[in-house]
């Protein structure tokens, strides 16, 4: 087939796995109506043709037509075209402190325009996206407003996707408790991390909405994990490769919960060859593989160096009424000690899924 004045060879049986006619695409509900081993592996066409803009197959054995748009085949040529055309290459734009520091107004919105107007909603979803953080001003804040909030902040998250729901319930409190069965849940620094990395599949957005904050202390701080692994990348390639092959154990046993998981603390998408996730939780690390531990502990010590460098942390004070989202396979957060008073933060999780989807809506 010729693309733009490129000779492209596809197989017969990838043409055949592609036809979108009615008869291998339920028009209804955009399925496919066969399976790709049904597929005849020696299928031949019994005439093909060159259209305007067209590439028509009859196949032999019936009288099945194909019909192939000449953007529809430019698109399904090789991996690089699908994942463009499929907006899977997302380009993030690393960040370090001042660059984000910067950014912070473009990537906030007001709570009215993002609940009502979908521009907003897309701002944020690029935001996200490129940035893996963004910021909802003006939300309804105050102890008398907390039944409010509850509600506010689910209807927030679902703008962008369904709540996920964990054994912390849909959405649940940040307070500091005299019998905290979380580290999260009591008033002492909190270390960077991510959330709820011994799941098989941990929530890709974490929404965290300030009800109150009275206290002395409690900054935040959120750091791109994606810029400090890309400079690793750079000037420590083998520890880089480490961290891309060591599956650190993820563990929380409490309260009557057993959850495991393990994985490599950097993933590298298959599409693009960059990192796609990175898993970093040391509060909530288990005992590791004994094989190849000193590597690991040798690269992982370099990357929380590059994590704790000033010049990567935004640090900021959470106001009453400021909603955070971030991307949790991304951006890291912190949270330094507190005085007494009260500081009373909600949140929820929305998987990553959602985010992609609404992103590719925009785009296509």
């Amino acid at each position: 087939v010729l693309i733009d004045g490129e000779v492209v060879t596809l197989p017969y049986t990838y043409l055949a796995d592609c036809c979108q006619c009615p008869k291998c695409k339920d028009p209804k509900t955009s399925q496919k109506t066969f399976n790709t081993g049904d597929i005849p592996l020696d299928i031949q066409p019994a005439a093909m043709r060159g259209l305007p803009n067209m590439l028509e197959v009859i196949w032999q054995g019936g009288r099945h037509r194909s019909t192939f748009s000449v953007d529809f085949l430019a698109q399904h040529k090789d991996r690089q075209a699908l994942t463009a055309s499929r907006h899977n290459d997302r380009r993030p734009i690393l960040w370090d402190a001042q660059t984000m520091q910067g950014q912070v107004p473009a990537v906030s919105v007001t709570f009215g325009k993002f609940k009502q107007d979908e521009g907003t909603l897309a701002h944020v979803v690029q935001a996200l996206q490129q940035y893996g953080l963004a910021f909802i001003t003006g939300c309804p804040a105050g102890h008398a407003k907390s039944e409010e909030a509850q509600h506010e902040l689910a209807k927030l998250a679902t703008r962008i996707g369904p709540l996920k729901r964990t054994f912390y319930g849909e959405t649940w409190n940040v307070q500091s408790l005299e019998d905290a069965k979380n580290v999260a849940y009591t008033s002492v620094d909190l270390d960077l991390h991510m959330d709820l990395l011994y799941f098989e599949s941990p929530p890709g957005l974490q929404f965290l909405y300030c009800l109150e904050n009275e206290v002395q202390g409690g900054t935040s701080v959120f750091v791109d994990s994606f810029n400090a692994a890309e400079e690793m990348r750079l000037n420590a390639p083998e520890h880089f490769k480490t961290l891309c092959t060591y599956d650190v154990d993820y563990e929380y046993r409490n309260d009557g919960q057993w959850y495991h998981y393990s994985r490599p603390t950097f993933i590298i998408s298959k599409e693009t060859g960059k990192v796609e996730f990175v898993n970093y939780s040391p509060p909530f690390q288990g005992t590791q593989n004994p094989q190849g531990f000193e590597a690991y502990q040798e690269a992982i010590a370099l990357y929380a160096k590059l994590l704790a460098k000033p010049q990567n942390r935004l640090e900021l004070l959470l106001e009453e009424g400021t909603c955070v989202v971030f991307n949790n396979r991304r951006t890291l957060h912190a949270r330094k000690s507190f005085g007494p008073g009260r500081r009373w933060l909600k949140g929820a999780y929305v998987d990553i899924d959602a985010l992609w989807s609404k992103d590719r809506q925009y785009k296509s």
